[in-house]
């Protein structure tokens, strides 16, 4: 099983089904969550060299949704990617950063870093009500 593979199980495991518990809809690497007039987007996007991924937050109304660019979106497939505001995780200042798990051989590095992950997710949510 490749790298890629083992970060997604532990993703799996650690962060989306906490996620699928609280109410998200979806399948990787997007997911959604309709609360009243609102619609909470989550989309992971994963490093195209590989070793890394990234989260991205963002929400957008539960009807008549637009992307940024003023084109309509159904809501069975709006994602994080459509909205022009969106958070990034992890948060960093040059906007370049990505969980990593190239970085190192440890085997635990999948659950460590996915577990970062959810600690990010629901730090940064708190005030969005995502998880």
């Amino acid at each position: 099983m490749n790298d890629g593979t083992r970060m997604k199980r532990a993703l799996a495991k650690l962060v989306v089904a906490p996620m699928l518990e609280a109410g998200f809809t979806g399948s990787y690497p997007h997911f959604r969550r309709t609360a009243g007039m609102k619609m909470e987007l989550v989309s992971f996007q994963t490093d195209k060299w590989g070793g890394g991924f990234l989260i991205e937050l963002a929400s957008c109304p539960s009807k008549n949704i637009r992307d940024w660019a003023g084109q309509r979106v159904a809501a069975a497939r709006v994602t994080a990617h459509h909205m022009a505001e969106r958070i990034r995780l992890p948060k960093a200042i040059n906007r370049r950063a990505w969980y990593r798990y190239d970085k190192s051989t440890d085997d635990a590095r999948f659950d460590k870093i996915a577990k970062q992950a959810l600690t990010h997710l629901q730090r940064h949510t708190a005030g969005l009500d995502l998880l």
